[in-house]
């Protein structure tokens, strides 16, 4: 699997992407962000780049620091008077005088990849986050109508429900015994949930210091997905597919209430390995989706500005230069802070816990309590 250094800031965490937050109420005169359908339209190349003195370092290298990873430090632009930039939901459409050029047949032309233009894939991506458990499953649709579960399991499934059948078996599978509905219906309602808030239901211990299972970690997952959906809907396979190699940063972010998330990763294709960018605008509720709305390589002159990211602490994502082709959130948008919280990080013993847990739960021995609260 590939390795990956976490962005600063809320990005981070036992590899789980964030739970959604209530944005920071903004100004209604820096709304200038359209939010409106979801559409995925081609657009043209990009014009040549303009030379610079920074035009062959290293994308990746660290830049100086454009706001505080712990503060929110406003940007240069974020003075008195100064315009927001708007967030893009659409992409201009290319002129009637330049067809559109697929990215496999620049390949097949002999183009760098450095060519390709900025785009998106076509179809959004399913979430599945079970109950109880501490991962999430994706499922994307391929260009032929399969369906493609993540982690891999044995598919690729002709209808989305044989894709949710098989996690459900895949789940089943992880469970263990003593976390089994058979088993925890042998216990009394007290023990029952003593054990439950104890264990995860494949047994790993929710209290854990240590670092979760990797392998089901949710954001390899979800640019894994990200990259096959690209090489799908481009009809790219063999050499010319490209196949992910590292995750470099991930940063979410809300804009106008709108949830997003930016990755930088590599991957190689014909082995030559280049840096990505890629967003995806994240939808909410029981069937929530992500969306991508930008998959573009990385140049090393490329240095766009985003706000999102920059405000909430990840300076060292890279960006685009093309400003419209992803969301760029606003100047005076920050993240929800925890400042003034104390989160307590106390080591405990399993059996320390499950004494204060059977104490704390003795109120299910109360029949008086579940006649009251249960009948």
């Amino acid at each position: 699997m590939p390795t990956r250094r976490r962005g600063s800031g809320h990005g981070g965490g036992r590899g789980r992407l964030p739970v959604a937050l209530e944005p920071r109420e903004v100004d209604e005169t820096t709304k200038t962000c359209a939010t409106g359908e979801r559409m995925v339209l081609p657009v043209p190349s990009p014009p040549p780049a303009v030379p610079s003195g920074r035009a062959d370092h290293d994308p990746y290298r660290n830049q100086p620091s454009r706001g505080s990873a712990g503060g929110h430090t406003g940007p240069p632009s974020s003075r008195p008077g100064a315009e927001p930039v708007p967030c893009q939901d659409h992409v201009a459409l290319p002129s009637s005088s330049q067809p559109a050029v697929s990215y496999r047949d620049k390949l097949l032309g002999n183009a760098t990849l450095e060519e390709s233009p900025v785009a998106a894939t076509s179809s959004p991506i399913l979430v599945r986050k079970p109950p109880d458990w501490y991962f999430t499953f994706y499922i994307r649709t391929g260009r032929l109508g399969s369906f493609h579960t993540y982690p891999s399991l044995d598919g690729p499934f002709k209808s989305l429900q044989e894709a949710d059948d098989a996690l459900d078996r895949h789940l089943l599978n992880l469970t263990d015994p003593k976390m089994s509905k058979d088993s925890l219906d042998k216990l009394s309602i007290r023990e029952r949930a003593v054990r439950k808030a104890l264990y995860f239901p494949d047994g790993t211990r929710k209290k854990c210091l240590e670092p979760l299972d990797e392998t089901l970690d949710e954001i390899d997952l979800l640019v894994r997905a990200l990259v096959d959906q690209y090489n799908d809907d481009h009809n790219l396979s063999g050499d010319l597919a490209l196949q992910l190699k590292d995750i470099q940063h991930e940063q979410f972010f809300f804009s106008e209430g709108d949830l997003y998330h930016h990755f930088n990763f590599t991957a190689k294709t014909k082995g030559v390995v280049d840096s990505f960018f890629a967003e995806v605008k994240c939808t909410q509720g029981e069937d929530a989706e992500m969306v991508a709305r930008c998959f573009s390589i990385l140049r090393p002159h490329d240095d766009g500005r985003c706000y999102g990211c920059q405000n909430n602490g990840a300076v060292d994502m890279k960006h685009p230069n093309k400003a419209d082709a992803y969301c760029r959130g606003l100047v005076h948008e920050y993240m929800p802070s925890l400042g003034g919280y104390h989160i307590e990080r106390r080591v405990e013993s399993v059996e320390d816990e499950e004494e204060r847990l059977r104490y704390q739960f003795k109120c299910f021995d109360d029949p008086r309590f579940m006649a009251e609260h249960f009948s």
